[in-house]
Order: structure tokens, then C-alpha cells, then sequence
């Protein structure tokens, strides 16, 4: 199977360097110059706390040091679940840590990326509280045009977030 347009969704369990601080959420990261990632996160009283971890086995830090991260990682109980362009060296890594990947899933880039369309239908809804039929109008198009639009952008999300 060739890479070209697909990612991984990549399920593994958290270091325990994170584990420790049991984060309520996960805000971003960085890559540091010394290949260490500093993970921020929301603590279960609402600070923002940063943390190094430099696990030369670190799944994470290893496939961000091979390829592209697609959005923000998720935070799920004592996991971490997030999107990679799938590329050879991401292949690679994935199949090399079996131990330490709980669940991972290729699937054609497509199925878990929203198009610009699904992107700011699905922001103006929520930001601006409009309803299907409010947007349809705005948009000067159908109803069940921006229904499709909107299903298939949750879907994608769920993929991911599920």
C-alpha cells in the first residue's frame, strides 16, 4: 500500500510524566531544540501547567520527530489520541511499538479532514448558534445541503474524538 493521502489515528497511553499530573485536558505542545516535547496541559483545577518529557522512546516525540501532526492531540482518561500523515518512517515507528500503541488506524486523509466548506459551516453554527435552516439561508443553499455537509463534518470528528 502506497502513503500517499492517508494518516494513522494513533491511540497509545499516556507517559508517566503526564499520567502523573492526570491532566483535565490537553492544550499543545512544542518540539524543544534538545528533541525533548514540552506538553501543555490543564491541571484538574484549571492551571495551565507545562511538562518536558524527553522518553528517547516516547512514541509522540518520535513521530513528530518523523512526520507531520494533523490538529491537536485528544487527552482520553490515561491515553492520548491523535492524527499523523502516514509516511514510511511513521509506519515504521507505529509497527515497532505495538506494546506501547494501544489502537491505531490508517484511513484515507480524507475521512478524518474537514474541507474548508465542512471547516466553516460547522464554525459558524456553533460560534454564531445558527441553526441548519439560519446557515442554509445565509449560504443561499438548502437546507439539507448544509445538513449533509455538517453530518459528514461530525462524522470526521468522531472518528477522531470516538
Amino acid at each position: 500500500m502506497t502513503t500517499d493521502g492517508y494518516v494513522a489515528i494513533v491511540e497509545m497511553d499516556q507517559c508517566d510524566t503526564l499520567k502523573s499530573l492526570r491532566p483535565k485536558r490537553y492544550l499543545g505542545y512544542r518540539l524543544l531544540d534538545n528533541g525533548e516535547v514540552e506538553h501543555l496541559v490543564e491541571d484538574n483545577r484549571g492551571n495551565s501547567v507545562k511538562v518536558k518529557a524527553g522518553c528517547g522512546n516516547c512514541v509522540f516525540c518520535r513521530l513528530l520527530k518523523a512526520t507531520y501532526l494533523v490538529g491537536p492531540p485528544v487527552m482520553k482518561e490515561d491515553r492520548m489520541k491523535f492524527v499523523v500523515l502516514y509516511n514510511w518512517a511513521a509506519r515504521r515507528i507505529i509497527e515497532s511499538n505495538r506494546g506501547r500503541v494501544r489502537e491505531f488506524r490508517v484511513v484515507r486523509k480524507e475521512a478524518v479532514i474537514l474541507t474548508e466548506r465542512q471547516r466553516e459551516l460547522l464554525e459558524r453554527g456553533v460560534k454564531e448558534g445558527l441553526s441548519v435552516s439560519r446557515l442554509a439561508r445565509s449560504e443561499g443553499v438548502s437546507k439539507p445541503a448544509v445538513s449533509k455537509a455538517l453530518r459528514k463534518a461530525l462524522s470526521k470528528a468522531l472518528l477522531v474524538l470516538a
